[in-house]
């Protein structure tokens, strides 16, 4: 074998840097890796760009792992009920029940900042997985790969998030380099069996993740006249059913998928608002415009194109679908940027986008993505700005309020501010955002009484409500305080709580407020 070239600027000078011998060159794909995952671990540092702990539903999640850890078991009913034996005959399915154990075990080893880490890690993995697979496809561009994943995160910056979305992510990313590369038989009837039997008891997104699996199968086997991908797709569905709940998981996702109440009411359930999210509407023309430009690539497969199309319906369809439009898109992105890119002129400043990504031999980009990797979890452990949930500010005042002092319960708050009190004090409220463990006519029930509408008084005296936390300045806060006598507890400029046991006569009788 002879022995490779030098590259240009070497001047045939051997390779006596240690380092050079030891790492060699990151490569296109290591330096954009390492850009891209120090861009996401000091993301709220960098025009907040990324926000780890924006969501409520991460209160909850690291309380329930947190608990699952103590315990050493899986909850069959809500564990977060207090005295209250209503809340605590709650059934609750930890279809999630993986994650929130990673989770609590991220929290209780370093705090926020371990679980802000855990999400920087996984994110950051999720662009490593991304990356690699798009340079190892042929993809090398600078410009091919940078705009691919740039534009990306318009679409996938809100996944950046304390919640199981994220490992769906991770995971569809690794599955889909997975379903490009040239395993054998042996190594993809252990490699793809494994990560589903991981990812039914991590997230729901395995259900995404078998429609996935099942195109490039069904592509397989049709261009090699094999049934074997398909005994394989069928096989890694069944191993789904080693979850705690078995067929049932399956059953209590289709009920999820039909609930009408959620799908109304959270964001993410809906359908895109374009109107609010411009950004995203030219995201998905710019997808649109690219699967045109690039459909005649012969990189790009008809599994993939099948997907596209799919996933572009399914996203327009619910906002929580976006992630597999992102994902399937990189490619045929890439692939329409660089037919872009041949056909326009380019000048003398912009040549360096005909650089095709370094092809010397010495690439070595994984001792970079590691010692970045590294690096990155030492640095983002003495993080300058320790993590908190944003609300903390807005609920302090109430949070010390009911951490010193005892009030009547049951106590009923907007769901978000329930998440919040769970995580931070022993109050609990009757409702918090675990929407799917209520059930659609609770919920429905407690967002109309919270409302005052309908018969509220009715739905007070079913539940023994005993205080309410509210917003101030509403017409709700004013009508109980003013008009019923409800005893102010704590008020400042954010939120009221009010004792509501001994309101006016009017109040308690079936007469309704005005709205």
């Amino acid at each position: 074998m002879q022995p490779s070239k030098n590259t240009a600027g070497d001047h045939g000078r051997p390779h006596g840097n240690w380092l050079s011998a030891l790492c060699g060159s990151p490569g296109l794909s290591g330096i954009l890796f390492m850009a891209l995952f120090w861009l996401v671990l000091f993301g709220q540092q960098m025009g907040n760009l990324f926000n780890a702990l924006a969501d409520s539903d991460s209160c909850w999640l690291i309380k329930t792992g947190v608990w699952m850890l103590q315990h050493q078991a899986i909850p069959a009913h809500n564990p977060f009920a207090g005295p209250d034996a209503a809340l605590a005959q709650i059934p609750i399915v930890c279809y999630q029940w993986l994650f929130e154990v990673a989770l609590g075990l991220a929290h209780q080893c370093l705090g926020l900042q371990g679980v802000v880490l855990a999400v920087a890690f996984c994110f950051g993995l999720t662009y490593l997985a991304l990356v690699m697979g798009l340079y190892e496809r042929g993809y090398k561009a600078v410009p091919d790969i940078l705009f691919t994943v740039l534009f990306s995160l318009l679409a996938l910056k809100s996944y950046a998030l304390a919640r199981p979305a994220l490992i769906s992510l991770l995971l569809m990313a690794v599955l889909l380099r997975l379903c490009h590369k040239n395993l054998s038989v042996r190594q993809s009837w252990v490699i793809f069996p494994v990560l589903f039997a991981f990812w039914a008891n991590l997230h729901l997104g395995f259900i995404a993740g078998l429609l996935v699996l099942g195109l490039f199968s069904l592509e397989k086997s049709w261009l090699g006249k094999s049934w074997q991908p398909l005994t394989l797709w069928l096989a890694c569905g069944l191993v789904t059913l080693l979850n705690p709940y078995g067929c049932d998981l399956f059953s209590y996702f289709a009920r999820l998928a039909d609930s009408p109440f959620m799908n109304h009411h959270i964001f993410e359930l809906g359908s895109p608002a374009f109107n609010a999210q411009p950004l995203l509407l030219a995201y998905f023309l710019l997808v649109l415009v690219s699967a045109f430009v690039a459909f005649r690539d012969s990189r790009i497969r008809p599994a993939e194109k099948a997907l596209f199309f799919i996933s572009f319906g399914l996203s327009l369809y619910s906002m929580r679908h976006v992630f597999l439009l992102a994902l399937c898109a990189l490619p045929i992105m890439a692939s329409a940027i660089g037919l872009l890119r041949q056909k326009l002129p380019l000048s003398v400043c912009l040549k360096m986008f005909s650089f095709e990504g370094f092809v010397r031999s010495a690439e070595k980009p994984w001792p970079w993505v590691i010692c970045t990797l590294l690096l990155g979890l030492w640095v983002s452990y003495h993080k300058l700005n320790t993590p908190t949930f944003p609300q903390k500010a807005k609920l302090s005042g109430v949070i010390r309020y009911l951490n010193r002092h005892e009030i009547p319960t049951p106590l009923l708050s907007n769901e978000i501010w329930g998440s919040y009190l769970l995580y931070y004090t022993q109050t609990r409220s009757y409702l918090d955002s675990r929407m799917d463990m209520y059930g659609d006519d609770r919920v429905q029930e407690l967002f109309t009484a919270l409302s005052l509408e309908g018969d509220w008084q009715s739905v007070f005296a079913k539940y023994r409500f005993q205080s309410l936390l509210l917003q101030p300045g509403t017409l709700q806060t004013s009508y109980l305080t003013d008009y019923c006598k409800g005893r102010v507890l704590y008020r400042d400029e954010r939120a009221v709580l009010i004792d509501i046991r001994h309101l006016a006569p009017a109040c308690r009788a079936t007469t309704k407020p005005n709205s």
